[in-house]
């Protein structure tokens, strides 16, 4: 989908990547997505919407700054996982 992740080839090893790649957060999502909305000429955000992880971006554009939203409304989020709750999501 053009984008690279853990099962990328390293152009220096010419292996992939895996623990080797390097960490990604909720915040970096969203300090991308805001990137690329201003890019195109958004300057404000009327409702960020989202459930699971989509409610986690929705917490962050809430608090994050990088442009202005009117509404946040996640669902089914937390402001971040436990373990546990991670290795449920993995059976």
């Amino acid at each position: 989908y053009g984008s690279t992740g853990p099962t990328s080839t390293d152009p220096d090893t010419g292996m992939r990547y895996g623990g080797d790649f390097p960490l990604i957060t909720i915040r970096d999502m969203v300090r991308l997505q805001a990137e690329v909305l201003k890019r195109l000429g958004v300057t404000k955000v009327a409702f960020v919407v989202g459930g699971s992880m989509g409610g986690m971006l929705a917490l962050e554009w809430g608090i994050c700054g990088h442009l202005p939203v009117r509404g946040v409304i996640s669902l089914s989020a937390s402001g971040r996982h436990h373990p546990w709750q991670i290795g449920i999501s993995e059976c």
